[in-house]
């Protein structure tokens, strides 16, 4: 991990829920809907490494995609 990138992760142990709640939606672009803090750090972190390192290979999202595709088709029939 780079210096910068481990200085912006170790400013966010430092941040409050509602700042990290702003951080979130920054790195996101989306609203955060979750309020705790952990949870926020590790998503926001992960997100910043991932934009820093260049994300996920080609191979890792098809395999993510086939996995997580017949997990979402169990649970809306569950939920029928």
């Amino acid at each position: 991990m780079k210096r910068t990138l481990a200085a912006e992760v170790a400013r966010l142990e430092k941040m409050s829920v509602s700042q990290l709640a702003e951080r979130f939606e920054e790195v996101f672009g989306e609203q955060c809907r979750s309020r705790h803090k952990r949870y926020l750090i590790r998503r926001i972190a992960w997100r910043l490494q991932a934009n820093a390192e260049g994300g996920l290979s080609e191979r890792a999202r098809h395999r993510h995609h086939h996995l997580h595709l017949p997990m979402q088709l169990q649970l809306r029939l569950q939920l029928r």
